[in-house]
């Protein structure tokens, strides 16, 4: 199980060992925003490596924003380039606008875009926006509840009870649907 809203922003992550002078890498979340699916591909990285988490300090109004608060981070743990950074499905149009930031900046920095497809980055930022735009309480609680649902079981079709719950008629309702989809 994992932290619903992560406290911190940079988390280091198990790693191969490897000479002093082996500059990290990091890891940019998916979309849940969390460092953890990321402990596995980690594990496999000869030099440190470092999950980049989306704590309550990070801005959510653009992807750029995100960079830039990321990339604060990045250089607070790492003052001087060359840069790695790894950005996984949603994190791989984050890390993508980071590296455009740091190069912008003049540092030298190298990009591993995973399962980060552009259609698939613009379909979120357009579903992002447009959420922001047009969304109601009943449909925000029932997101937040499918996620939390998916953190304590690996059976759920999220699309499915996303729609079902936003259907019921109130919060209670929908809490108690998804206390019994958990047990």
């Amino acid at each position: 199980m994992g932290e619903l809203m992560p406290k911190q922003v940079v988390v280091k992550l198990p790693s191969q060992p490897a000479p002093k002078e082996v500059k990290p890498v990091f890891m940019v979340h998916p979309i849940e925003g969390v460092a953890a699916p990321l402990r596995t591909l980690a594990k496999t990285v000869r030099g440190p490596v470092y999950g980049l988490q989306c704590a309550k300090s990070a801005p959510l109004g653009s992807i750029q924003e995100l960079a830039a608060f990321y990339v604060t981070h990045v250089r607070a743990a790492q003052p001087l380039p060359p840069y790695t950074l790894l950005g996984y499905s949603f994190g791989a149009g984050v890390a993508f606008e980071m590296a455009l930031q740091l190069e912008k900046a003049g540092c030298e920095t190298r990009l591993i875009l995973v399962d980060g497809s552009p259609e698939y980055v613009a379909m979120h930022t357009r579903r992002g926006k447009s959420k922001r735009a047009s969304r109601s309480a009943a449909a925000d609680e029932a997101d937040a509840l499918t996620y939390f649902t998916q953190l304590f079981t690996d059976t759920v079709d999220q699309a499915k009870d996303r729609k079902d719950s936003s259907n019921l008629d109130n919060k209670l309702t929908r809490s108690g649907t998804t206390v019994k989809t958990i047990r």
